[in-house]
């Protein structure tokens, strides 16, 4: 996959993102363990969307070689990198 190809995917698209959160919703318990985060409101988060069926997207998280996140940088639509380690 290219490094720009995320930024030509329609993660805003409004039934992705209402399959998404059902299912996250309806196994939040599991979801609750692959997080830091012990409350998710999952209900009141979908209920949100589909309230006001939009999502802006102002950050996501990326894995890869420091050359080829930084490659990032040339890209108009990206503003900020931040370099991290995962562990």
């Amino acid at each position: 996959m290219h490094a720009d190809s995320v930024f030509h995917r329609s993660f805003t698209d409004y039934k992705e993102v209402v399959k998404g959160l059902e299912l996250l919703s309806k196994n939040e318990k599991w979801a609750i363990q692959l997080t830091e985060y012990k409350d998710l409101k999952m209900a009141e988060r979908l209920k949100w969307v589909k309230e006001h069926k939009e999502l802006k997207i102002y950050g996501i998280a990326i894995t890869g070689t420091a050359k080829d996140v930084l490659a990032l940088e040339k890209m108009k639509e990206v503003n900020v990198i931040r370099l991290g380690q995962i562990n």
